[in-house]
């Protein structure tokens, strides 16, 4: 008998999140599927971990969990706690609202993906360019199955695969593509609160981005599914050799 891959899902929208729910039904008949999620909305949480407070856990179905903590904090929870063995994949999503460019920075559902990479699993993140809590999630879950199961996919242990998926019920294909850059455009409010004391609200809304070819930014503009390869270390190879150079000349 073949064994079914184990997949751990896990997300920053919370437990109860529909795009959570959409990637369970298209993943439990082909995997053993193991759900260790946030039980509230936990997003732009980034790589955000538990350190204060105590992290409860509760167990609401056949292998699901719902954690009273960050995404991370899930996978963490999940790989030391819960699971019966290493997962062959950490999946993280389906998020309500795209990841692009610098949004991977602060996004919890990329940095739940991105532990499990610490941790040298194939991982992915699901993002959907949509915000509207009516989303319909099928064409991206469909997707992440695909990618799962696709053989071009299955040696990119230690590193995320980040796939973002354009609100329609049809895609143009998919695209390889560099993270974009987007400009800044007020994005804090400022208001009144009832006792007159003034108040700042981040995220306030999205800044315009630099159309340019080859990013997931412009791609997903244009109707194409989007993948970029992301790793945990933030360390610059390239220009420590450079600085290496110069300071030995």
């Amino acid at each position: 008998m073949i064994e079914k891959p184990l997949i751990l899902l896990v997300n920053d929208d919370g437990f109860h999140a529909s795009g959570l729910k959409a990637l369970k039904s298209a993943l439990h008949p082909i995997s053993d599927l193991w759900v260790v999620a946030p039980h509230m909305e936990r997003s732009a949480n980034s790589h955000a971990i538990t350190i204060h407070y105590p992290l409860f856990v509760e167990k609401l179905g056949d292998q699901e969990f719902a954690v009273e903590g960050t995404p991370v904090d899930c996978v963490k929870i999940a790989y030391h706690k819960i699971l019966p063995r290493k997962p062959d994949w950490v999946v993280s999503g389906i998020n309500r609202g795209a990841n692009l460019g610098i949004d991977t920075l602060y996004s919890g559902t990329c940095a739940a993906a991105l532990e499990g990479a610490l941790y040298q699993a194939k991982t992915l993140a699901v993002s959907l360019n949509n915000h509207s809590k009516a989303s319909d999630y099928t064409l991206a879950a469909d997707l992440a199955k695909s990618i799962l199961f696709d053989q071009k996919f299955q040696n990119f242990k230690g590193l995320t695969i980040n796939l973002n998926v354009p609100d329609s019920g049809a895609i143009e294909g998919i695209k390889i593509v560099s993270l974009g850059l987007r400009e800044e455009e007020e994005p804090i409010l400022e208001s009144i609160d009832p006792r007159g004391r003034a108040y700042f609200w981040l995220g306030g809304g999205n800044g315009p981005f630099n159309p340019v070819a080859g990013t997931d930014l412009l791609e997903i503009k244009n109707g194409f599914a989007t993948i970029s390869i992301l790793k945990p270390s933030l360390f610059d190879e390239a220009s420590t050799r450079d600085l290496i150079t110069l300071m030995s000349s």
